[in-house]
């Protein structure tokens, strides 16, 4: 998905648990660097206040990218989001 063959240079291998409730959230930097009219990034401290409600994986993106939305002065980077959520009714 990138334009390098190679970047292992610029990553890290992690493995993490996920326990039943848990929600993973990846984002792209559009969403994060999402900029006001004052230039205040939108940021992790923005994207915390929207996760701490939890929810379903649809209502978490229709927060975070409202959030994001109201936030910025002109959306000028794509956002993109993967949300991943263990099911307790699975």
């Amino acid at each position: 998905m990138g334009l390098v063959k190679d970047i292992t240079q610029a990553t890290e291998e992690r493995r993490l648990k996920l326990e039943p409730g848990d929600t993973l959230v990846l984002y792209t930097d559009g969403l994060s660097e999402a900029r006001s009219s004052t230039g205040m990034m939108f940021d992790l401290k923005g994207m915390e206040k929207v996760l701490a409600d939890g929810g379903t994986p649809e209502e978490v993106r229709d927060r975070l990218v409202g959030a994001a939305r109201a936030h910025m002065k002109v959306q000028d980077d794509d956002m993109t989001l993967l949300i991943v959520q263990w099911d307790l009714a699975a």
